[in-house]
């Protein structure tokens, strides 16, 4: 591999300015404007803890209604209707027997 010689000769590198930028000079750390991110960030997070407790509020009262309701019985409740029952079946029977003894 050949290599081109250089034909100029190197040049003297002038100043650099100084970087706009000091790393170490203190900056101002905008406190206020921090304190607005956040209470801003908690207004929203608190609106969205509102809404899911309204939205739960919303679906217990729509699911409420629609809730099966239960009758509690009492044992003569169910002694009452098994009686009832009984003399509707007697009563079925004699009619039915009534009813074939004509025919």
């Amino acid at each position: 591999m050949h290599r081109a010689r250089a034909t100029s000769s190197a040049r003297a590198v002038g100043r650099i300015a100084a970087l706009a930028d000091d790393a170490f000079e203190p900056e101002h750390a905008f406190a206020a404007e921090n304190d607005l991110a956040v209470a801003g960030m908690m207004i929203r997070k608190l609106d969205a803890v509102r809404l899911g407790e309204e939205l739960a509020q919303l679906g217990a009262a729509i699911v409420e209604p629609l809730a099966p309701e239960v009758h509690v019985i009492h044992g003569q409740e169910v002694e009452a209707v098994q009686e009832h029952l009984a003399s509707c079946s007697r009563e079925c029977r004699r009619r039915t027997s009534a009813s074939q003894s004509d025919s």
